[in-house]
């Protein structure tokens, strides 16, 4: 694995956990935010791993996966679109879509 790919890796499992302590205090809003980032690393780890190339600089995960070749079916394309508008809810209060 390319030392690239692993500095992507290493925020992920905690976003993830931060997801799990934010749902037991009903923050709800950051459990999709925590799990939208958890994703997002995860993925532009893959892209840097299978192209060798700095993964974009964007936060939009139905386009990173299109980056990474990714084939998603409708439910997970819809799923996708859902956790980037939380990110962007989330980060950018002044965000419409």
């Amino acid at each position: 694995m390319k030392r690239e790919t692993k500095l992507w890796l290493e925020r992920p499992y905690y976003d993830l956990k931060t997801a799990e302590a934010m749902l037991k205090s009903a923050r709800y809003l950051y459990v999709a935010f925590a799990c939208q980032q958890s994703i997002e690393k995860y993925l532009k780890a893959y892209i840097q791993e299978q192209t060798e190339k700095h993964p974009p600089y964007t936060h939009n995960l139905p386009s990173l996966t299109e980056t990474a070749g990714i084939h998603l079916d409708d439910t997970q394309r819809e799923f996708l679109v859902l956790l980037t508008q939380y990110y962007l809810n989330t980060r950018y209060i002044d965000f419409k879509q």
